[in-house]
């Protein structure tokens, strides 16, 4: 059972690089969850990718159980 809840930095928002770092995954593994449909991101041509510190918090929520 895998039960999180994202505690680091408060901020609304998070690099796919600091999910990584705080997750101890690699940045490509972010970049699959999020390409598969698992993280949400908000994607924008002209902004960097942002993922919502909710959408962290509900791929781990979704995952319970």
């Amino acid at each position: 059972v895998l039960c999180y809840i994202w505690e680091v930095k408060d901020k609304p928002t998070y690099t796919p690089q600091e999910v990584a770092d705080h997750l101890r995954v690699t940045k490509r593994t972010v970049y699959n969850w999020i390409s598969e449909g698992h993280l949400e991101a908000d994607k924008s041509p002209d902004k960097p990718m942002r993922i919502r510190k909710e959408a962290l918090n509900s791929i781990f929520e979704h995952n319970d159980g």
